[in-house]
């Protein structure tokens, strides 16, 4: 989330539980791209939004580069 807030919820039988408000600087969806799941929340935007996208295959790429990273730090030490 660039700008704006974003509610996360859950259906509980007929009710909607709100399980967050996520502001500039959070994420949300990455679960999805991280597993075949269903989704298992909703995401309303609660005030215009900038968000940025970024797709599976991306995602991977930041998280493999993080984990390099890491494993290159506890070698050199």
């Amino acid at each position: 989330i660039e700008a704006g807030e974003v509610e996360i919820s859950v259906r509980e039988g007929r009710h909607r539980v709100v399980i967050s408000t996520l502001g500039p600087g959070e994420l949300f969806g990455e679960m999805g791209l991280l597993s075949d799941d269903q989704r298992s929340a909703t995401a309303v935007a609660l005030t215009d939004c900038t968000l940025t996208l970024i797709s599976k295959d991306a995602l991977e790429k930041k998280i493999n580069a993080i984990e390099d990273k890491a494993i290159r730090a506890i070698i050199k030490v």
